[in-house]
């Protein structure tokens, strides 16, 4: 299994485990035996993937996730979700 994926998959657990556990305390965790190099996540860290709204969660507070997950789901304009996502990369 890769790290991205490894990663992922105990962030995803962890967080249906303990839902009163911060979500940063969620990736501390699940980044441990990780720490020090870089990991490709690939799309499991490009909302609306799970692993994706858990670090929404724990990096941005400007926004809920339910409100993250329907503007990226948006057919009324074209151009929000790519928007948003040019928003995700660069804050996120």
């Amino acid at each position: 299994m890769s790290p991205a994926v490894e990663v992922a998959a105990s962030a995803r657990l962890l967080r249906k485990s303990q839902p009163e556990l911060p979500a940063l305390a969620v990736l501390d965790q699940s980044m441990r035996g990780h720490h020090g190099r870089r990991i490709d996540s690939g799309g499991l860290a490009t909302p609306p993937s799970p692993f994706a709204l858990v670090v929404a969660e724990a990096f941005d507070g400007g926004m809920h996730l339910c409100n993250l997950t329907g503007l990226l789901q948006c057919r009324s304009h074209p151009r929000i979700p790519g928007m948003l996502m040019e928003i995700w990369w660069n804050e996120v």
